[in-house]
């Protein structure tokens, strides 16, 4: 089926020129037109409502028509019946298409059930920039567009969504340039002239003000102006007394309609502003509700963390019970372990020799180290196989391993070097006893027992500012730190 839809004579623009650039607002918007509409009775009434946002309520609604055909043209909207507090420079709003059943003696449903037997048919969110341009002839067969097809007639042509036509055109429908004939082209206004055709309108408008003022002041005051249409000459008259009445009853009806209308305005703010609050009280209530889940979370979490903080405080109090136990544990393991010690002087005993300043172990002199000149050599193997297994058995008891490990075999002694990366494996092992005065393992095996009596040393806290002083330093660590006096 095809249709042919009414066209003005004078068209307000040329061609559309399909660019990105190109602005389409609400302004422009003249004519909808619906085809294919989906209805239960060929009697129903269809309308459409349109609206700023989904939730809001409509700015216009069209006349009701019967949707006999496959095409339902309602009448041009005209500037003047959109509200002054819609924007007409608004690039978008949602359009929804209603549906009006009739009652069974064919006339409308009482206002009761009214919302029972209406129903809405489609419902657009539109952004006018993205419509489809279809054409400036509104001849086109409504086989070509799918169900609940709206059309939108402006200035420069008809215009629908891509989602509507059966066959979508493959070609982008908007550019970011195209090519026009070079004699189709004119200058655009200049600022200039903008800024003088705009005070141009200012002024006519001004001047209308100025007019219409000047009548309503006229009248005021119960004169009037008859126009013979026969002739050119204007004769005034003075209103009689009930002509003043009808006046003033003229005058209270414009304030009253002009009340109403403001009151009918501020109805249709309130409307919105109480759909917005409406919303604004279900999310409140819905933060409430979260807010209130979390705060049972939240005392459930602090009981559990006043649980773990007591037992917190009994594991601190167990610990700190612990720490004293163990602090007199070791105290008495120290004490215990000085005793030990204590008795190893019982076993190994050092005594300074009367009339020099060496001194002796098990009355055995052993002199300090490179000074073994005056005493035998059978002599010194004998006082440091002492001196090696009194140093152990230091170790042993405080649980301090040595530094250079020592193997006693009484005067046959050895000592263990693991330390310097210079000595081969198998001449690790150094002898604390000596076959000659000069022998150099032999010197080197007393620096390394040495070591280890200053290792001891610096574990009790004293410094060792002379290293080959054995007995001496040995003598002191025993008395000074090791053990018990009496």
């Amino acid at each position: 089926m095809s249709f042919l839809v009414y066209q003005r004579s004078d068209p307000r623009h040329k061609e559309w020129i399909p660019l990105m650039s190109q602005q389409v607002r609400l302004r422009n918007v003249i004519q909808i037109i619906g085809l294919n509409l989906e209805v239960e009775s060929r009697e129903d009434e269809v309308y459409f409502t349109l609206h700023t946002r989904a939730m809001s309520t409509p700015f216009f609604t069209s006349e009701r028509l019967q949707t006999q055909r496959r095409v339902v043209t309602w009448k041009e909207i005209e500037p003047r019946q959109i509200p002054e507090t819609i924007r007409l420079s608004a690039p978008g709003f949602i359009i929804r298409v209603w549906a009006v059943t009739r009652g069974g003696s064919g006339t409308l449903n009482t206002e009761d059930t009214l919302s029972k037997q209406q129903r809405p048919i489609t419902s657009w969110g539109l952004y006018l920039g993205g419509l489809n341009y279809l054409g400036s002839k509104g001849d086109w067969n409504t086989k070509d567009f799918a169900p609940n097809t709206i059309l939108f007639r402006m200035p420069f042509g008809f215009f629908t969504s891509l989602n509507s036509l059966v066959r979508r055109p493959v070609a982008a429908h908007r550019f970011l340039q195209v090519q026009v004939p070079s004699e189709q082209l004119r200058s655009s206004y200049t600022l200039k002239k903008l800024s003088s055709l705009h005070s141009i309108q200012r002024s006519v408008l001004e001047e209308v003000s100025l007019s219409q003022d000047l009548k309503s002041r006229i009248c005021l005051y119960g004169y009037s102006q008859d126009v013979d249409p026969e002739s050119s000459a204007h004769t005034p008259m003075i209103y009689g007394e009930k002509s003043l009445i009808r006046a003033k009853e003229g005058r209270i009806r414009l304030q009253l309609k002009e009340k109403i209308e403001g009151m009918r305005q501020r109805v249709s703010i309130l409307r919105d502003e109480k759909v917005r609050r409406f919303g604004r009280v279900i999310q409140l209530k819905k933060d409430y509700y979260d807010s209130e889940d979390i705060s049972m979370e939240l005392m459930g979490r602090m009981q559990m963390l006043g649980r773990e903080i007591e037992r917190l405080k009994e594991l601190k109090a167990a610990v700190q019970e612990k720490k004293i136990n163990l602090s007199h544990l070791s105290a008495q393991l120290f004490r215990r372990k000085k005793e030990l010690i204590s008795e190893l002087l019982v076993i190994y005993p050092l005594s300074l020799v009367e009339g020099s300043k060496k001194y002796s172990i098990n009355e055995i002199q052993l002199p300090n180290a490179e000074d073994y000149s005056s005493e035998s050599g059978g002599q010194i193997s004998v006082a440091l196989g002492y001196t090696a297994h009194l140093t152990a058995m230091i170790s042993f008891f405080l649980g301090i391993p040595l530094r250079y490990p020592v193997r006693h075999f009484g005067s046959q002694s050895r000592i263990v070097d693991h330390i310097t990366e210079q000595i081969t494996d198998k001449e690790r092992e150094f002898p604390l006893y000596f076959r000659n005065k000069e022998d150099v393992y032999s010197k080197y095996a007393v620096y390394l027992l040495n070591k280890n009596i200053a290792q001891l040393r610096w574990y009790c806290g004293l410094s060792t500012p002379e290293l080959r002083a054995t007995l001496l330093n040995l003598h002191n660590l025993l008395h000074a730190r090791l053990t018990i006096p009496g």
